[in-house]
């Protein structure tokens, strides 16, 4: 009776997204070689409520267009958390960042070939924003949308912390 039951839960692993260590990874065609990024909220954004921002980056391509499909209030909610716990070995970085706040830069860069995308916690729980290939970028927050942009854009606004976080 109990090999029954170990069969059926091993039938069972395939279908909850678990990868197994003879699995083949898909890697990504166009990989993401971000090396910092700075935050920026602009007062009275978001109703004047702290917003979450998470990038969240894999190694196979194949679970891109998974992340993809899911909104904010999904990736912030359980069906995030089942996703993170299918795939450990995706890299998630997160912030709060709260209104008339310029935050960073953040080392962000990884040795890995990896494709990412970039969840922000707004009230309008917006899809991810696909992430350029490159360089340094300003994820701004302004009304209930994020945007991705150049550092250039911050101006004379520098930002309040030189760096601090998580070393890659």
């Amino acid at each position: 009776m109990a090999a029954a039951a170990l069969v059926a839960a091993l039938a069972v692993l395939p279908t909850l997204g678990c990868a197994s260590k003879g699995e083949k990874i898909t890697k990504p065609k166009d990989p993401l070689k971000l090396r910092s990024m700075v935050l920026r909220m602009e007062s009275g954004a978001n109703g004047n409520w702290p917003v979450r921002v998470d990038l969240v980056r894999t190694k196979d391509a194949d679970l891109l267009p998974r992340l993809t499909a899911m909104k904010a209030d999904g990736w912030f909610g359980e069906a995030g958390v089942s996703f993170r716990d299918a795939h450990p070995e995706v890299y998630v970085d997160s912030w709060e960042v709260v209104p008339g706040t310029v935050v960073g830069p953040f080392k962000v860069r990884l040795r890995e070939r990896v494709a990412g995308v970039l969840f922000c916690n707004t009230r309008s729980s917006p899809p991810p924003l696909r992430m350029a290939t490159g360089g340094a970028v300003l994820v701004t927050v302004d009304d209930d949308r994020c945007r991705v942009g150049e550092p250039q854009e911050l101006g004379p606004n520098k930002p309040q912390r030189r760096w601090f976080g998580r070393r890659n």
